[in-house]
């Protein structure tokens, strides 16, 4: 009898593309955060990055760890977001996150959090202009209907964060 109901099928449609949708975000979406991080630090160090890295974080079998940080991360942001000015203040506030992950997988979400609210006291600001900073990309970017994001802005932006970081 549920089978022959079209506002069923729907719903439970829409229930399952939803939780499809949440899982591939915070498995997949998350966690390249932490890896784009982990591959622009090694990349300042080094002349070459094997591609292998991108696994870096299951072969340490750290990837649930690391996607619970961000989805934790994401949690408090949309939080404070409800805020305004203390969505912006926040955004800056745990901006080092996911390099901190990248260096250490190990750290609770807790852990995380806090190192980077503490790496950023009394630096908000700075990072507030290096954003501000890269407004032309932004322009450009929306243009080009992100073409240019993609291409070389934001491997740019992760590139001068990863060196902010370090």
């Amino acid at each position: 009898n549920i089978t022959n109901s079209p506002t069923i099928i729907l719903a439970i449609t829409i229930i399952i593309a939803s939780l499809v949708y949440f899982a591939f975000w915070f498995y997949i979406v998350n966690v390249y955060q932490v890896v784009a991080r982990r591959v622009f630090l090694e990349g300042r160090l080094y002349k070459k990055v094997p591609i292998r890295r991108i696994t870096f974080l299951s072969r340490v079998k750290q990837w649930n760890r690391v996607a619970v940080t961000m989805f934790v991360k994401d949690l408090y942001q949309t939080l404070w977001n409800l805020t305004i000015i203390g969505g912006i203040i926040k955004n800056y506030s745990y901006l080092m996150v996911p390099y901190i992950m990248a260096e250490n997988p190990t750290l609770n979400s807790k852990q995380a959090i806090t190192l980077s609210r503490k790496m950023m006291n009394g630096h908000k600001f700075e990072a507030f202009k290096i954003d501000l900073s890269f407004i032309g990309w932004d322009i450009l970017g929306i243009i080009t209907f992100g073409v240019t994001s993609i291409a070389f802005s934001n491997p740019y932006v992760l590139a001068t964060f990863s060196e902010y970081y370090v």
